[in-house]
């Protein structure tokens, strides 16, 4: 009997962030650090400057949103629906010379193939 073998697929995610600060000061977010997971391998790291080739300012109350992407290659079993996540960290920074510098934590997000 031939036994059920998984699959070696490639797939893009998008997906959209919205980062809203709720300080009482005027901050940057000047850095970003992804941890990527998929299904059936090890994790990789994404770090870089700002996000999407930039470095938003926010008054306070203010919000930044971006969409990007995530390409995920992975070995998929029939029936699986969660190809991988990602969680990480932007780092920002507040004050009038920018250097009280910070961390906000980002929760771990899935990304999910539709059922069909």
């Amino acid at each position: 009997a031939l036994g059920t073998r998984a699959a070696t697929r490639r797939y893009t995610f998008g997906y959209r962030v919205r980062i809203t600060n709720t300080t009482s000061s005027t901050v940057q977010l000047i850095a970003r650090h992804w941890v990527i997971e998929n299904a059936s391998g090890p994790e990789s790291e994404v770090r870089g400057s700002g996000v999407v080739g930039r470095q938003p300012v926010l008054e306070p109350g203010e919000s930044f949103e971006y969409t990007s992407a995530c390409p995920l290659t992975c070995k998929m079993n029939p029936g699986m629906h969660v190809v991988g996540n990602m969680r990480g960290e932007y780092t920002l920074v507040r004050g009038e010379t920018g250097m009280e510098q910070f961390t906000v934590q980002v929760g771990r997000f899935y990304f999910v193939l539709p059922e069909n």
